[in-house]
Formats: structure tokens, C-alpha cells, sequence
């Protein structure tokens, strides 16, 4: 091998190693993200495949309108303090907000 092989061949496990590192933090960060949904009650809302992995980072599937309408009324009654589906608190339970 050259030492321009060798290079390359560096270079290539470098992006490796740093793509690796951050699909394994972006699946991580999907794991959080949908366990947030499912905390709130909006993973009924949206459905599991809602948020992806995509190349720039996370992607969301378009919501219908009936999707965006009952986050949005979720939305609204927390900036009222209303209580919001999913977070009644059980007794044990750490209060989210």
C-alpha cells in the first residue's frame, strides 16, 4: 500500500467511526424522543414511526390534521396550566413539568 492508500484508507475509517458515532447518538436520541411522546400521550397521537433517523439528523412524518389539531389543544392547555393527556400523576410517579 501507498502511503496515499494509507490516507485514504484512514480517512474512511475516521468517517466511519464518526458516522457510527453519531447514528448510535441519534438512535439514542430517537429512544428519548418517543419515550417523551408515549410520556405526554402524543405517541397514540402521532404513531411510532412518526420520528426517524434521517441523514441530517431526526425526521417527522407530516401530521394529518387531526394529529397536529390535538397537540395543539394539548398545547393550549398547558399554556393555560390545564392538565394534558398522559400526565396524570399516579402516585410513585415523577411529575413531568
Amino acid at each position: 500500500m501507498s502511503k496515499q492508500d494509507d490516507l485514504v484508507a484512514a480517512t474512511a475509517e475516521e468517517i466511519v467511526a464518526a458516522t457510527a458515532t453519531d447514528a448510535e447518538r441519534l438512535a439514542v436520541f430517537r429512544r428519548r424522543f418517543c419515550r417523551a411522546l408515549h410520556y405526554v400521550g402524543w405517541r397514540d397521537v402521532v404513531g411510532d414511526d412518526w420520528v426517524r433517523i434521517g441523514d441530517d439528523g431526526l425526521e417527522f412524518t407530516p401530521l394529518a390534521f387531526k394529529q397536529a389539531d390535538a397537540i395543539l389543544r394539548d398545547l393550549e392547555d398547558l399554556g393555560r396550566g390545564g392538565v394534558r393527556r398522559g400526565l396524570i400523576r399516579c402516585e410513585g410517579q415523577l411529575a413531568a413539568f
